[in-house]
């Protein structure tokens, strides 16, 4: 599971990337890169989620200064912002990543609604409160 600082920029790079036939990553004008977004970018890139396709041999703070689109999306990067995108899917990807035995959880909750079903209708007649 990436970090959430991590996801949270894959996540709107892809977004931003869609806008664009050649699947590059075009930013809004007056887009300032912060430390924060250079780091995570640093580190997407590192990971091969990312990948950057310069125009020339241009430096990418220069392109980020004149908001050149020089940032692409890798296969298993589109795949992985996809994924974060979604809610749903983000959770499961948690869910799987930190309990062993997730499913097992869900046997278990399902029995013990069983269970407090069961049990709610016994205290009724016991009790008298069902009719």
């Amino acid at each position: 599971m990436l970090p959430k600082t991590e996801w949270k920029w894959l996540v709107q790079y892809w977004r931003l990337a869609q806008e664009d036939l050649q699947g590059l990553v075009l930013f809004p004008q007056g887009h300032c890169v912060s430390e924060a977004e250079a780091e995570a970018r640093k580190r997407l890139l590192k990971r091969g989620l990312l990948e950057t396709r310069r125009p020339g041999y241009a430096d990418t703070g220069v392109l980020d200064q004149l908001n050149v689109p020089y940032l692409a999306f890798t296969l298993s990067g589109e795949d992985e912002a996809r994924v974060y995108s979604s809610w749903f899917w983000r959770s499961g990807r948690w869910y799987c990543d930190h309990l062993r035995h997730h499913w097992l959880l869900n046997v278990l909750s399902f029995l013990l609604g069983v269970l407090g079903t069961v049990m709610a209708q016994w205290l009724s007649k016991t009790c008298g409160l069902g009719s």
